[in-house]
Parts: C-alpha cells; sequence; structure tokens
C-alpha cells in the first residue's frame, strides 16, 4: 500500500479490516525478480495476498511480494493482518525508507474481479510500489488493486493531510 490503508479507511470514518487471503514461499516470477533485484540464484520469495475492507467491504486487492532472505525467521503462523511497517519490523527488522510508486488503469484479473465483486470490463486502479530500505534495496514488490466503485482514493485520503 502506499500508505497504510487501514489508518486512512479509519481517517474516512470507517472501519478497516483485514483477511489474508494467501501466505506462501515461492519462486519469482520475471516481474518480481526485476523488482526485487534478486540474485539469479536465489529467487525465493515470501507472498502474502491481503483484501482489505472498509466498513466489510472489500475495496483492495493486495498482494505483497518480498525476498525469502530477509526474514529472520518463519514461524508456524505469521499475522499477515499487520500493517506492513509492523509486518517488517517484526518478522524482518527492517524499516522502509522510500518508496517507488507506479499507477496505472487496468483490467482486474479474474480473481482480483471475482474477489471485489467488480463488474466485467470496467477498469480499476493498479498501484504497484517497491518499498525499499535505507540503502535503496527492495524490500517489497506490491501490487495493489483498487476499486473506485467500493471507496474512492479521495474517500481514504483526508482532507486535513493536504498541504
Amino acid at each position: 500500500a502506499i500508505w497504510e490503508f487501514s489508518r486512512l479507511i479509519e481517517a474516512s470514518g470507517r472501519q478497516p479490516s483485514i483477511c489474508t487471503l494467501s501466505v506462501e514461499k515461492k519462486i519469482a516470477v520475471p516481474d518480481e525478480n526485476t523488482a526485487l533485484e534478486l540474485d539469479p540464484h536465489d529467487q525465493e520469495v515470501f507472498s502474502v495476498e491481503r483484501l482489505i475492507c472498509a466498513d466489510g467491504k472489500p475495496i483492495i486487492y493486495s498482494t505483497n511480494i518480498s525476498p525469502f532472505s530477509i526474514f529472520l525467521e518463519i514461524p508456524g503462523k505469521m499475522d499477515a493482518r499487520l500493517g506492513l511497517h509492523e509486518f517488517l519490523k517484526r518478522y524482518c527488522n527492517q524499516e522502509i525508507a522510500r518508496v517507488d510508486v507506479s499507477i496505472s488503469p487496468t483490467m482486474a484479473p479474474d480473481n482480483v474481479r471475482e474477489t471485489l465483486s467488480l463488474e466485467r470490463n470496467r477498469p480499476i486502479l493498479r498501484i504497484e510500489e517497491i518499498f525499499r530500505d535505507i540503502n535503496r534495496k527492495p524490500l517489497v514488490f506490491a501490487v495493489n488493486y483498487h476499486s473506485d466503485q467500493k471507496l474512492s482514493l479521495l474517500d481514504i485520503r483526508p482532507w486535513h493531510s493536504y498541504g
């Protein structure tokens, strides 16, 4: 997430909740490998897919991919409902220092469209981020699909946060 979506949802007067869809160790696909600047001999990543809701309505489908090597240990059960900052601090002892962001309209993949209960052929926002440490090393490659049918970016960005 560009921001801590849960805090921004709260600031808009709604109740946030996060549902974990999947947590898995896997081999990075090419775009993940490129974004995370992985070594060709170490392409294992940790993937967390989550559904972020406002007042119980799904609004953001989020996938966070991290190099497996940054985790201090993999406990039997991770709390994937934590915000990204807290998750990285708890399980990797890492802090985000910089975020590279790309926002574009797209057609939702079928699994995202079904999960967010979106109409067919309606574009949504794809928010792609690379979270980096103080040395600009990638910690997380995040892909978030945001449905304006459920909550607009202006709704989750309170006016008092500008300026």
